[in-house]
C-alpha cells in the first residue's frame, strides 16, 4: 500500500531489501570496511543502523534473538566497534544510511 501511495503522489518506490543490496554491492568494494560482511551480516548491520534493536531484527527476518545477538556480535568484530552508535556513525559516514 505504502507504494501505491507514493507513486500516486508522484514519488518513485524502491523496496528497501533491494535498496540495501544495491547498497551492499556498493559497499564492497576492496577498500571498504564492509567488504569481509557477508550478505546476511550486512542486512543486520542495517538493520542495526537504521535503529532496530536485536528482538525487532529476529522478528523481521524470522530468526532467534541469540542468532541475531551472534551475528551483531560477529559485525562488530569485523567492522572492529563496539556499540550500535558506532554502527549507525559507519552507515552513515559510507552513505549505506542518511542521517
Amino acid at each position: 500500500m505504502e507504494a501505491i501511495r507514493e507513486l500516486a503522489s508522484g514519488k518513485s518506490h524502491i523496496e528497501t531489501e533491494i535498496v540495501q543490496r544495491l547498497a551492499f554491492q556498493k559497499a564492497r568494494g576492496k577498500e571498504s570496511p564492509f567488504s569481509n560482511l557477508s550478505t546476511r551480516e550486512f542486512e543486520i548491520f542495517c538493520l542495526l543502523a537504521e535503529g532496530l534493536n536485536t528482538s525487532e531484527i529476529a522478528k523481521r527476518l524470522s530468526l532467534s534473538y541469540k542468532t541475531i545477538a551472534n551475528y551483531s556480535t560477529q559485525i562488530k568484530g569485523k567492522l572492529n566497534v563496539s556499540t550500535v552508535a558506532e554502527i549507525a556513525r559507519l552507515a552513515i559516514r559510507h552513505n549505506i544510511i542518511n542521517a
